[in-house]
Formats: C-alpha cells, sequence, structure tokens
C-alpha cells in the first residue's frame, strides 16, 4: 500500500472504520484540504484486509467512483493494483453495470430518439410555427426514422465520449441519463449491483449526477445483505451544475466532518474559514499542528486582496500586482510563468487565456457563438468537435515532427484507420510502396498544422478536408457531415437540445479558424501556462494562487462576486430563491471562491475588479473575510512604480 494508507488516523477514519465494521452506510464531509482521498484509501485498504478473501471467494469487488481519470489512477496506484477494487469514473461504472443488458439498452436509446420525433412533430402543429421551420422539423424527422431503422442492424451497443446512435455508440450523456433510469426500473438490475458490488464508495460526492445518488439509494433502500454505501464529499466544494450538493442522510446512516486542513498556511485558512463562516459554518483547523509531536503548524504564507478598477489594463495591471507581491515576499516566482513556479491564475472564463495564449478566434467562435453545451464541452476540451484534434490529428502530427515512425503506425491503428486494416495490407501487391504512401499522406497533414507554428494561412477546414479525403483516419458521422460541408446533419447527430442556429453557426466559425491556434488551446488545456478557470482546479494545489475577480468580463449570470461582497444587489430571482430555501447566485459565488482560495498551499492574491474602488474596499472590509492590512486598494497609480510593500491597506 501507498504511504497514505500507514499516515496516522484522524478522528474521521476511526468513525469510518466502526462503520464498516458493522456494515454502516456513512456521510464524510471533509473540507478542502483535509486529507479526504487519504482517508478513503485508508477506508478502501481496511475493507480489504477485513472482507477481502471473502469478497473474493463469492466473486464480489468493492467499487469506488470518482470524478476524473486521473483521481481513478492515484486510487487505483495507492491500493495497489489490486482488482478487488474497481475504480472507475461514474460513467465508466454505470456502463460497467449496463453493458451485459444490451436488449434493454437497445430500447431506451428506441424510446430517446421517438421522444425526439415526436418533438419536432408536436413543433410542427402549432399554429404560429414558421414553414423554414417545419421543413427542417421534417429532415429532422427522417434523420430521426432512419436511425431508428439502422438500430436494428446493431449487434452490440459501445460506449464512447460521443454518441453515433446509428453506429451503435453511445456518449457520455447517454450513460449518466440511461443506466440510472434502468436501475430505477429495474429490481433484477438493483439486486444484480448490490450482489456484485456490496461496498459502493462515491468520492467527490457532491459533484455526482443528481439522478446516479437517488439511484443509489433505491438500492439501499432494497435492504441487500451486506451493502454499504460510502459518500466522501464537501457540498460547499459543489461548483459543476450537474452535482447533487449536500446528500440527505437517510435512517441509520452516519454523519462524519473531517475538519482538519492539511494544506493551507495560517494565513490562507484563516480566509477560507472566513467565508465559509456564512455557508455551512464549519471551521477547520490547523492538521499539520495537530498531527506533529514537535507542535509545528503550518507553513508562513500570505493571504490579500487587491482592489483595481475596472479599466482597459485588466492583464497589464495583473502583471504589476505579480511583480509587487514578488517584491513584498521577496519571491521571484510570483513573476515565473514556468511550471517551476508552482503559480495559477484563476480566471472566471477562458477569454483572458485564450487572449494571451492565442487562440482568441476558436474561443470566439465556439465559446460565444455556440450553446450551453457547446461551451461547456470547449472548456474541457471534451467537445465532438475537437476531439478528433486533440485526441489523434495533433498527437499524428506530433509524432511526425518527432520522427517517430513507430508512434505513427501505432496512433493511425488505435484510430483504427482503414488504411492499416488487415484485409486492405494483405490485399496489397507492394506492401513497402504503400506504407510509403500512408507515410506521404501523414506528412501532408503534419505540413498543413505544424507545433509552434505561427502560419495563420491553413483554416480548421482545410485540414478536417484533408483528413477526411485521405481517409487517414476514419470519421463519426457528424465530422464526416462537417467534411462535407452539410452542418445541418451534423447538428441533427448531436445530442444537444440547445439553439441548432447557434451551434452551426459555431462550427462554421471554427472551420474558418486558423489551425495553428489549436496548439494553443490544447497548451492551455494541458496545464502548460499559468491560467486556469475557477472551475477547472478543483482537487488541485498549488504554492501561488491568484484569484481574478472580474463581473463584468465574467459572462456568466450564475455567479456575482459584485453581489456577494455586497456591492450590487441580490436579483429577484436571488430573492425568490432565497425565500424558497433553494440556492442563491450568492450561494453559488460562496463555494467557488471558497474552492479557488482554498488551492493555496502558501500565497495567496485575490484581484477584485471594481467599478469604484474605495466602495469596493469598504465592502470588502464589512465582510470580515481579510485582514485591513491585507486590503490593497488601487488609489492612484503610483504604486506601479517601486513596488513597495504597501502601509495597511493602500498601495
Amino acid at each position: 500500500m501507498d504511504s497514505r494508507a500507514s499516515k496516522p488516523d484522524t478522528q474521521a477514519d476511526i468513525e469510518i472504520r466502526k462503520c464498516l465494521e458493522s456494515e454502516q452506510s456513512f456521510l464524510v464531509v471533509a473540507g478542502a484540504g483535509s486529507g479526504k482521498t487519504t482517508s478513503l484509501i485508508k477506508a478502501l485498504e481496511y475493507l480489504g484486509k477485513k472482507y477481502g478473501a471473502k469478497l473474493r471467494k463469492n466473486g464480489q469487488r468493492i467499487a469506488c467512483i470518482t470524478y476524473t481519470n486521473v483521481a481513478v489512477n492515484e486510487i487505483f496506484d495507492d491500493v495497489g493494483r489490486d482488482d478487488l477494487f474497481h475504480v472507475s469514473t461514474i460513467h465508466s461504472f454505470l456502463w460497467e453495470l449496463a453493458k451485459p443488458f444490451q436488449h434493454e439498452i437497445r430500447s431506451w436509446v428506441k424510446q430517446h430518439i421517438e421522444k425526439k420525433v415526436t418533438k419536432a412533430e408536436e413543433h410542427n402543429k402549432k399554429p404560429r410555427t414558421r414553414s423554414a421551420t417545419i421543413t427542417k422539423n421534417n429532415e429532422l424527422i427522417k434523420h430521426y426514422n432512419d436511425i431508428i431503422i439502422a438500430l436494428t442492424n446493431i449487434k452490440s451497443f459501445q460506449y464512447a465520449g460521443s454518441e453515433s446512435y446509428r453506429d451503435g455508440v453511445l456518449g457520455h450523456a447517454d450513460i449518466i441519463k440511461m443506466v440510472p433510469e434502468l436501475l430505477s426500473d429495474k429490481e433484477l438490475l438493483r439486486k444484480i449491483v448490490a450482489g456484485k458490488f456490496p461496498f459502493i464508495f462515491v468520492d467527490e460526492s457532491q459533484d455526482s449526477d443528481r439522478d446516479f445518488i437517488l439511484a443509489l439509494n433505491q438500492i439501499y433502500q432494497g435492504k441487500y445483505s451486506p451493502f454499504c454505501l460510502g459518500f466522501f464529499g464537501d457540498p460547499m466544494q459543489q461548483i459543476y451544475a450537474t452535482g447533487i450538493g449536500s446528500i440527505t442522510k437517510m435512517d441509520n446512516w452516519k454523519s462524519i466532518t473531517k475538519k482538519e486542513n492539511f494544506r493551507c498556511s495560517k494565513e490562507v485558512l484563516c480566509v477560507i474559514n472566513n467565508i465559509r463562516k456564512d455557508g455551512d459554518g464549519i471551521q477547520q483547523t490547523d492538521g499539520i499542528a495537530a498531527s506533529s509531536s514537535s507542535g509545528s503548524g503550518a507553513m508562513p504564507g500570505s493571504a490579500r486582496i487587491f482592489i483595481l478598477p475596472m479599466d482597459n489594463n485588466r492583464s497589464e495591471n495583473i502583471i504589476q500586482v505579480r511583480n509587487w507581491i514578488a517584491n513584498a515576499e521577496n519571491d521571484p516566482l510570483w513573476r515565473d510563468d514556468t511550471p517551476k513556479a508552482d503559480l495559477k491564475i484563476l480566471i472566471i472564463v477562458h477569454r483572458m487565456a485564450a487572449d494571451h495564449l492565442g487562440f482568441l478566434d476558436i474561443f470566439h467562435a465556439i465559446h460565444d457563438q455556440g450553446s450551453r453545451n457547446f461551451k461547456a464541452g470547449f472548456n474541457g476540451g471534451t467537445l465532438w468537435l475537437v476531439k478528433p484534434f486533440l485526441q489523434t490529428l495533433m498527437p499524428l502530427v506530433e509524432a511526425v515532427s518527432q520522427n517517430n515512425q513507430y508512434r505513427v503506425i501505432k496512433l493511425l491503428r488505435e484510430a483504427k484507420s482503414d488504411l492499416l486494416s488487415q484485409k486492405i495490407l494483405i490485399q496489397e501487391p507492394n506492401p513497402a510502396s504503400y506504407l510509403s504512401s500512408i507515410k506521404s499522406l501523414v506528412e501532408t497533414l503534419a505540413n498543413m498544422m505544424p507545433p509552434n507554428s505561427g502560419n495563420n494561412a491553413i483554416t480548421v477546414k482545410e485540414c478536417l478536408q484533408q483528413v477526411y479525403k485521405s481517409k487517414l483516419v476514419p470519421m463519426e458521422s457528424r465530422m464526416e457531415n462537417i467534411a462535407n460541408g452539410n452542418l445541418t446533419a451534423a447538428i441533427f447527430d448531436d445530442d444537444d437540445d440547445d439553439d441548432e442556429e447557434r451551434n452551426i453557426a459555431a462550427i462554421e466559425s471554427f472551420l474558418k479558424c486558423p489551425i495553428s491556434q489549436m496548439w494553443n488551446y490544447r497548451r492551455y488545456l494541458d496545464g502548460e501556462s499559468p491560467f486556469s478557470t475557477q472551475h477547472g482546479v478543483k482537487g488541485a494545489q498549488f504554492n501561488r494562487v491568484l484569484v481574478v475577480l472580474d463581473d463584468e468580463n465574467g459572462e456568466y449570470n450564475l455567479y456575482s462576486y459584485s453581489k456577494y461582497f455586497g456591492l450590487a444587489d441580490p436579483s429577484k430571482t436571488d430573492l425568490k430563491n432565497k425565500n424558497e430555501n433553494k440556492e442563491t447566485s450568492i450561494d453559488r459565488t460562496r463555494r467557488l471562491f471558497y474552492v479557488c482560495c482554498s488551492r493555496a498551499k502558501k500565497d495567496l492574491a485575490v484581484v477584485l475588479f471594481a467599478q469604484d474602488v474605495e466602495t469596493a474596499r469598504q465592502a470588502v472590509i464589512s465582510t470580515g473575510i481579510f485582514s485591513s492590512s491585507s486590503i490593497i486598494a488601487y488609489m492612484d497609480k503610483s504604486w506601479i512604480n517601486g513596488f513597495l510593500v504597501p502601509d495597511h491597506d493602500r498601495l
């Protein structure tokens, strides 16, 4: 086992073990930096020692469901990659459950598409539906009916990131919607799950899909024995719209709070505790001091908020803030953009990073023009429109640029290139010449989109058409339609109920973008710059964190730092939701702010851009989140020259 399993027990670890001894389900609320994953791993280790032999004999396993593939690998490594433990993402776990039920999957997909047909037919019957819309809907109905016919020829449904129903492929959205429905409807499936996985742990439970959690609860209510659920999460860190947040405790469940913080400096810990006071009120303690025999506590650090004007010099002022902190803390790494600085600049949207790193055209095309699902997929690099480039074409070009022929062939085979099919290779009279022609096709693509190229002449469309024409790698139906210029059909194949016209416009603009910007976009996704979105660092930690609060460039009505700090009044919707005990934009903003600030191990800097700096300064003081000496307001431009250590609260 990894050393984390042998770390000293916290009180929460002791309580978790007591629950596991009696097979009692439990909820763990673990604040930022509390060692939640350590507690989860210790619990898994305990289960393996106590019940492992019996479970193996019965052909049973322990399930651990977590949020990302990175977390999957981390946890699986920590339990010695022992196959007693089924560690997976929620999508992979759900597919594992549903995969044997091919008949039920076929029925669900058919009903899912029939609902779309019904929706289009009902739209046509409305008295004010335009003739152009009716024509478009009729095309859509025909398209869906063709897919329904094609379903009869699908031998076995598969799961991939993006759906293609006519090819028998289900996407992420299908899995998360379909499997909880099957679990809810079919007692046999619930019984099979309980029998196969008598212990199920859910990591980052606050971000889990609501229907999935309800399905697990339904299994629990079936009183299958043994069956034990363990939820590890923190409702204060629920920042994704699809997450359930707080999980309702059922009868006989144990609630366990893990209050220690092993991550943050004392200064940062004070700030995040102040943020949390108006949330659930949990106050974390210095975990390092509590577990240290010498009594030493967290490392010294800093936590400041800079209040700057909403002008056109935001990027320049952020640079100046970094310079100022570098001088004040005698820490030149605050000026460093390389990974060794262990620095992250957290922004509410990707626009600042797109401008800084050079993929603004692509950002404008997809993020600004596309639907909400397009935006979300683009922000995370999961949008079907960009995935072929990120997952196949760009790695292929990199392999060519590195003269790595082995990797080129490997990537083509992984992509199931028809050019390397066994049937074609056997029939080819001159294999050497044939492989040379494939090499030429790959090199042509590489010349069109070389890494580190500033060439803005070649467009995304030209590269896509080259791939389609050369048949270098197969394309799913949506990408084929785009390469053929049939954007409407591509959108029909996309299971996105948002505005189709917006997505068509987004695709048209994306195709005109310089392909060179895709490399800059990928560098951003890969974390090769100090910029990240405030949603994109969940679970991460850095020595230096700078959080940018800028509602004017935020573009989201889900969050408002102006409302949070009392610089703007709550909306009517906020007031209505508050009266109905529903979450408000202020609640969401508090959680996001907590997540951002709690990423900092040593130094935290917050930059608040405000219309009126002095009013904002007074508002921040009144919150009590930051001490008055750490509130630094821009009162004139003298602070830019010299970067002197502040005299209390003014620059």
